[in-house]
């Protein structure tokens, strides 16, 4: 639902649903850290997602991390450089020339390190640069990393991106399926 319509349905100005989504947010991000301070497990998976913002021309990189019970445990959403016909269009139109995925992935990975066991297992794909952040904030992991089987069939984590950047999350597995859905804020986290 848009910031228009939510407001059009309280009857109240669209800076009071903006103020509020401002409030709720941040109450969400204190409540999220003290879930995180008792929280502790041996299983995660780990991925990175692409999608765009209003044009292709203007990617994203959402880095995602999900616990082996389908807890999210952090995520954060950056700016890549457009690539192929695009990267012209991005660079010389929108100025799209900023690549934050290392610090979006090692946001991420920072928050998983402190509520991860001894004896973590970590689920990731080949991405050859995975390896070597993972252990660079979680020294004692076990990587796994498994093959990406193509845009056809499902992935570890599948994300679909509505309209005004809510974000549906689902933790794929044979027997269970989660969805999660909450707000993305892009930008420095």
């Amino acid at each position: 639902m848009t910031i228009r319509r939510s407001a059009k349905l309280l009857h109240c100005h669209r800076n009071t649903v903006v103020r509020k989504m401002i409030f709720l947010f941040n109450k969400i991000h204190i409540k999220h850290a003290e879930f995180l301070e008792n929280y502790f497990t041996s299983e995660i998976q780990f991925d990175e997602m692409e999608t765009y913002e209003a044009s292709k021309a203007k990617p994203l990189s959402i880095a995602l991390v999900v616990c082996g019970s389908g807890k999210i445990l952090d995520a954060s959403a950056c700016k890549m450089p457009a690539r192929g016909k695009l990267a012209e269009i991005g660079k010389s139109k929108y100025n799209w020339i900023v690549d934050d995925r290392l610090k979006c992935v090692s946001g991420v990975l920072a928050t998983a390190s402190t509520v991860t066991s001894e004896s973590v297992c970590i689920l990731c794909d080949k991405k050859t640069s995975y390896r070597n952040e993972i252990l660079k904030h979680i020294p004692h992991a076990k990587i796994t990393q498994v093959k990406s089987r193509g845009r056809k069939t499902r992935s570890l984590i599948s994300v679909g991106v509505k309209p005004r950047g809510q974000i549906s999350v689902t933790k794929c597995s044979p027997r269970l399926i989660k969805i999660y859905s909450f707000v993305l804020p892009i930008g420095n986290n």
